[in-house]
């Protein structure tokens, strides 16, 4: 099958602002509010407004989406996340703050069983800074985790 050039260029131009976001504070701001124009959205589902480290998440989460649409045409990104939760994975811990200034790191939070790492977390569906310290179980769809040593997981729903 043959990727259309819409969707190549956008996942392009996404691909250049993800790596700015990576060293350019003042590019992070810039991204988000462009994503928000994009997507058309400042709230989550629940009605919360997002968060700046949301924000930062979605490019890449529209580039995931273009790509899945590119075979799946005709669809919306809530038939995305619907998919992506028929293949999701339940996990369960406490919810750390994963703030380490690093490169293509994989998420924003860290979910710990017995005080050890288990997975990397980000989300722009749920606000994860207010289960931190708390002991959640999380429905996560897998993301790449960049060679990290923990795998990572776009968190869909916290129980």
């Amino acid at each position: 099958f043959k990727i259309p050039q819409e969707h190549l260029e956008k996942l392009n131009q996404l691909g250049i602002d993800i790596q700015a976001t990576q060293t350019d504070q003042v590019a992070v701001t810039n991204i988000a509010e462009a994503a928000t124009t994009t997507f058309g959205l400042a709230t989550t589902l629940s009605g919360e407004k997002l968060t700046d480290k949301m924000l930062v998440w979605q490019p890449l989460e529209e580039s995931l989406f273009h790509l899945w649409a590119a075979v799946n045409s005709d669809q919306d990104m809530e038939e995305f996340y619907q998919q992506e939760e028929q293949g999701a994975t339940l996990l369960s811990g406490i919810v750390e703050p994963y703030n380490r200034p690093v490169k293509n790191r994989p998420g924003d939070f860290l979910l710990k069983s017995d005080a050890l790492p288990i997975a990397f977390l980000y989300s722009t569906k749920v606000n994860l800074e207010q289960f931190v310290g708390k002991k959640v179980t999380v429905i996560g769809a897998p993301r790449p985790n960049h060679n990290f040593a923990f795998p990572a997981y776009f968190v869909l729903d916290v129980e």
